[in-house]
């Protein structure tokens, strides 16, 4: 039997977004210019960098993809010390990060030869958006996925 005082905390904190319902298919095949597969969502999962609660939409193109990912922690204050721009490198072998300013409580953008992530930390959440693919050039999609996390964030 769950305790009263649990059941209500539990109730009180709102269910973390569908990262699919954040993005319409519409607006990500225009930014990657072809064609997209219906979105795939991964189930919600425990991220082992962070220690957050991680569920990623895909959206798979051609040649190329776009992701959308939630981050759910615990508390602001666990969200703070967990997001750090290692969360980009750590997956993105080679990139280059620096601030983004303008996003959340803090953002983040990360660009490699062939991939661009954006990410940011609002409150307990994190969002990541990012972009790769074949023959593409990731620092071409900074001011469309600054955009697009924007609209993200402010949804979930």
């Amino acid at each position: 039997m769950i305790p009263t005082a649990l059941w209500f905390s539990l109730l009180a904190r709102p269910l973390a977004p569908d990262p699919c319902t954040l993005v319409a298919k519409a607006d990500v095949q225009a930014l990657i210019g072809q064609p997209i597969a219906n979105p795939a969502k991964e189930n919600p999962e425990k991220d082992e960098a962070t220690g957050g609660t991680i569920t990623t939409c895909t959206f798979m193109g051609k040649a190329k993809m776009l992701f959308v990912s939630v981050i759910e922690f615990k508390s602001a204050a666990e969200a703070t010390k967990k997001i750090t721009a290692r969360f980009i490198t750590d997956r993105n072998e080679g990139s280059t990060v620096e601030s983004e300013p303008g996003l959340g409580d803090r953002a983040w953008y990360g660009q490699a030869p062939t991939a661009a992530i954006i990410l940011i930390q609002k409150g307990a959440r994190a969002f990541a958006v990012g972009i790769g693919g074949r023959g593409q050039d990731g620092g071409k999609y900074r001011a469309s996925l600054h955009k697009l996390i924007a609209a993200v964030a402010a949804k979930g």
